[in-house]
């Protein structure tokens, strides 16, 4: 989830996740890239070898998008023998109307129960 209080004007983003526990089912944006306000192209590259996934939304028009939204949303299926791994944003940048980059805060490895089927 993106929560800005001025305008973003872009934004880039790497999850990290184990290849051996989890694969990547699907990747799509989220709510950010639609918001009215703020048309934008979301891209995205899974490199499943490396478990790694590269997000970017980029504005095709507006002045940007503030407040709160979802930036992607990624399924995953769990494939592996361990109970726990993590997925983690191992970098997110937020750039702002003016082109500047905007601080972000990126949280602790999200850890999820892999319980293959």
């Amino acid at each position: 989830i993106v929560k800005a209080g001025q305008p973003v004007n872009g934004l880039t983003a790497q999850l990290g996740y184990d290849p051996e526990i989890f694969e990547v089912v699907s990747v799509a944006g989220g709510s950010l890239a639609r918001k009215g306000a703020f048309p934008a192209q979301f891209t995205h590259k899974v490199d499943r070898g490396s478990g790694r996934i590269d997000i970017r939304i980029a504005p095709v028009a507006g002045p940007g998008f503030s407040g709160s939204a979802d930036a992607t949303i990624v399924t995953f299926k769990a494939i592996g023998p361990k109970s726990q791994s993590p997925i983690t944003l191992n970098s997110a940048e937020l750039l702002g109307a003016d082109g500047k980059t905007l601080l972000s805060t990126i949280p602790s490895p999200l850890r999820l129960a892999a319980n293959p089927s």
